[in-house]
């Protein structure tokens, strides 16, 4: 395993105990990281210990905490309710 649910609540700076909804959503991200490593290794394995996978581990790390903070992120033009420009509202 390259990266589990705890390290991307650790790594996104969720102290304490985190919500079930936190938790759920860590574990989502870590699960899309680690299948995505899985399937572009095609097979192959890595050391264990090695360099490779402590390098392999962090970019994971850092892949499902990047994923885990898109929840937070705004796409697009914001809603009319939301404070924007009226030139951005639609």
């Amino acid at each position: 395993m390259y990266v589990t649910a705890a390290q991307v609540l650790a790594f996104v700076g969720i102290e304490g105990t985190p919500s079930d909804a936190e938790t759920e959503w860590a574990t989502a991200c870590a699960a899309a990281v680690e299948s995505a490593i899985v399937e572009r290794l095609g097979g192959a394995e890595i050391a264990d210990p090695s360099a490779a996978l402590d390098e392999l581990s962090v970019a994971a790390r850092i892949a499902a905490g990047e994923a885990y903070k898109r929840k937070e992120a705004t796409f697009g033009a914001p809603k009319e309710e939301e404070s924007a420009p009226a030139s951005m509202r639609w």
